[in-house]
């Protein structure tokens, strides 16, 4: 084992650097010794390993722990497949975590945590991600709250304008908007049974919001409020 790698394929022969081992010949052996021991196992497959030590004239103390042992000999090559692949895929699990982390995906990042956890990655491991994930459900909640205001704020209002639409066209009241000072514009309601009419200014930001589009200094707008009770800008 000392002289072999894990890799995904199995056991390979390790390289010079990945060696693990040092063969020091005791009282009368020599350097050959050690020259045997590498041309022995150096390069050995597990299955090639398990044919050599499987033979009889390889002693042991106690014949039983020699028949246990053998067979899984043969199986380790599948085992450091599957260790291996095992590993492979944690290690996708957490650079995926990683990645919907830095993009503040919460999609992402709610997939990318199953993932891990199927993938065996260990919780510790997942904690910085569960935060995450937290925090951005926190501002997703925080944005639709705003959302939601604004949502209501437009119904409130466009309820409120089309009351007071109704309330004109039932009054038989002619209703005319024009710019005021650049920044407000005045609402003239006129009556057709005594020719008058009386102003109110509104802020213009705030019946850009109501009809979508505001008006310039220059431009005038007049509101005919019809038998449909609609409201027609000219």
């Amino acid at each position: 084992m000392s002289m072999q790698d894990a890799s995904a394929s199995g056991l390979t022969t390790a390289s010079e650097e990945k060696l693990r081992y040092t063969i020091v010949p005791l009282h009368n052996a020599s350097a050959k010794v050690t020259e045997t021991l590498v041309d022995m196992w150096a390069g050995k497959s597990a299955h090639e390993a398990h044919g050599i030590l499987a033979r009889p004239d390889v002693l042991v103390t106690n014949q039983g722990d020699k028949d246990k042992q053998l067979p899984k000999i043969l199986k380790l090559d599948e085992t450091v497949q599957q260790a291996l692949t095992a590993h492979a895929g944690r290690e996708s699990a957490l650079a995926q975590v990683a990645r919907a982390m830095a993009a503040k995906d919460m999609g992402a990042l709610t997939a990318a945590l199953s993932v891990a956890e199927k993938a065996g990655v260990a919780p510790a491991n997942l904690q910085k991600g569960r935060e995450a994930l937290a925090a951005t459900e926190a501002a997703r909640g925080q944005r639709q709250l705003v959302l939601d205001a604004f949502a209501e704020a437009q119904r409130v209002s466009s309820e409120a304008f089309g009351r007071a639409e109704a309330l004109a066209k039932d009054s038989g009241i002619g209703l005319s908007v024009s710019s005021h000072n650049g920044s407000t514009l005045r609402v003239t309601a006129r009556t057709e049974s005594d020719g008058k009419a009386d102003s109110l200014n509104l802020d213009n930001v705030w019946f850009e919001r109501m009809l979508g589009g505001g008006i310039k200094a220059s431009e005038s707008v007049d509101v005919e409020v019809k038998a449909s009770g609609c409201c027609v800008m000219q």
